[in-house]
């Protein structure tokens, strides 16, 4: 497979993109004829996604779980939102508050974030946590 990479000055973005020529509604292969189309990271070099929506129209689908942890959810927002209003209220500067969530395996990430913020001098004050395992909990305790 032929590739091109153009490095495009005053462009503003600092992510690299990936174009193809394939028909991104179809997922069709390469295809020479077809315009430059902006493609996510999941397109193989041979212009097939790898990156599939999970069916729903079975049994056992993760879709239909994934609703029923969603209604779960909605059946106590209320209850939640009522539970954070004051934590938000105390950690809020200039009202605003950064939520972040993290688990096991970002907790590299949220050390460095955390050393480089307390390095440069910024308050974390109004950063709100929440882990999603009992490591990365002490973890975010242990950072301030």
């Amino acid at each position: 497979t032929r590739q091109c990479t153009a490095v495009i000055g005053n462009y503003e973005s600092y992510h690299v993109q990936r174009w193809m020529r394939v028909d991104t509604v179809k997922s069709s292969a390469i295809d020479p004829d077809l315009p430059l189309q902006l493609v996510s990271r999941g397109y193989a070099a041979r212009g097939k996604a790898n990156f599939y929506a999970p069916p729903s129209d079975t049994q056992y689908s993760p879709v239909k779980r994934h609703w029923g942890q969603l209604k779960t959810f909605l059946q106590n927002v209320d209850k939640v939102l009522e539970e954070l209003k004051p934590i938000l209220e105390k950690v809020a500067r200039n009202n605003a508050v950064v939520v972040m969530t993290v688990n096991k395996g970002q907790s590299s990430l949220l050390m460095n974030f955390a050393c480089s913020a307390h390095r440069r001098g910024f308050d974390l004050g109004n950063v709100l946590v929440f882990p999603t395992d009992t490591e990365s909990k002490i973890l975010a305790e242990g950072l301030g």
